[in-house]
């Protein structure tokens, strides 16, 4: 009816129909369809660009990708604007961080705080790349990994990549034989972040122009090392926006209080693993403000109590308190 109304309007359709197919298809010319079972705002936005023509035809979704059993890189034509990253990460204070990286990178972004809820992100379809933390709740980054795989059967493979707080060659070699295709240490650098990706997915479109640089924090003044928290290193990952940075801080607040009754609760009970696991999270995020002596002192929390040196960690926990105590004092004083 409107287009008999109006001759000279071109008019398109994105159509839901049943099925699971996971990339919108061109029918008629004038169409486009998904399937509802795994829908995604991601894919459905990528529809309604190709049918309305801003999503050039060669860049439509549909398109049958390459298979990649070897790890290759796939060549993913769409520019980063309309490209989604899937992150799982478990820690409040990481997702800010990795949120903002990624948005300064120009991707968007869908958050999952476990393996589990990624893994039904996935199925939903429309990730041009994955980053998984390994140690989560419910289902870990091994095992999440692990089912992606199984269920890509051969057809287009999702680029993996690992963002981990422990710095070891075993982890490295086991990632990569679970099926992750890299391996990155927190806190990541927005340089080293960036140049990960661009090994798997392409920072512009065939044609266009190319994208902004990453930004630069050359010219940020450093905080004196002697304080317990070096405000530079958040500022080089995630940019001098001050709300961004109070932001992330007020979340390491937060958690950290939360982490120490379970640090203290754990200990007292000798529940060394929830210990480790505790001390693990927090480390990553106080690695990632700045606050690298406690940092360190959760590092080596973490150590006593894989090794089950319940003796050591009454020393080690005296430590903690007096630098989280240090830590907090200069956050409230900022």
């Amino acid at each position: 009816t409107a287009a008999r109304a109006q001759p000279c309007l071109e008019l398109a359709f994105v159509v839901i129909e049943s099925g699971r197919r996971r990339k919108p298809r061109r029918d008629p010319a004038d169409q486009i369809s998904l399937d509802d079972g795994c829908l995604h705002r991601a894919v459905f936005l990528r529809a309604v660009a190709l049918a309305a023509g801003v999503e050039p035809e060669e860049t439509a979704p549909d398109r049958t990708l390459p298979v990649d059993t070897h790890g290759v890189p796939l060549d993913l034509p769409s520019p980063r604007a309309h490209q989604v990253v899937l992150v799982a990460e478990d820690n409040e204070v990481n997702q800010k961080v990795l949120l903002r990286q990624l948005a300064l990178l120009g991707f968007q972004v869908e958050m999952a705080s476990n393996g589990a809820q990624a893994l039904a992100c996935w199925r939903r379809g429309g990730h041009a790349l994955l980053l998984t933390d390994l140690h989560m709740p419910e289902m870990d980054g091994y095992d999440l990994v692990t089912a992606v795989r199984a269920e890509e059967r051969g057809g287009p493979r999702i680029p993996i990549i690992a963002v981990t707080a422990n710095a070891l060659r075993d982890e490295e070699l086991r990632c990569r034989m679970a099926g992750m295709d890299d391996y990155l240490t927190k806190p990541v650098r927005l340089e080293r972040l960036d140049a990960a990706i661009s090994q798997w997915l392409p920072r512009v479109a065939p044609g266009t122009a190319e994208a902004a640089p990453a930004p630069s924090f050359s010219n940020l003044s450093l905080e004196d090392v002697s304080t317990p928290v070096d405000l530079s290193v958040l500022a080089e990952l995630v940019g001098d926006d001050p709300q961004v940075i109070r932001e992330v801080l007020l979340a390491f607040r937060a958690n950290s209080v939360r982490a120490a009754q379970e640090l203290a609760s754990g200990q007292s009970a000798g529940l060394l693993r929830a210990v480790a696991e505790t001390t693990h999270k927090l480390k990553s995020a106080a690695r990632s403000i700045g606050a690298l002596k406690l940092a360190q002192i959760c590092a080596d929390i973490e150590e006593a109590a894989n090794a089950q040196h319940a003796a050591e960690l009454g020393m080690l926990m005296a430590s903690f308190e007096a630098e989280l105590l240090a830590v907090h004092r200069f956050l409230d004083s900022h």
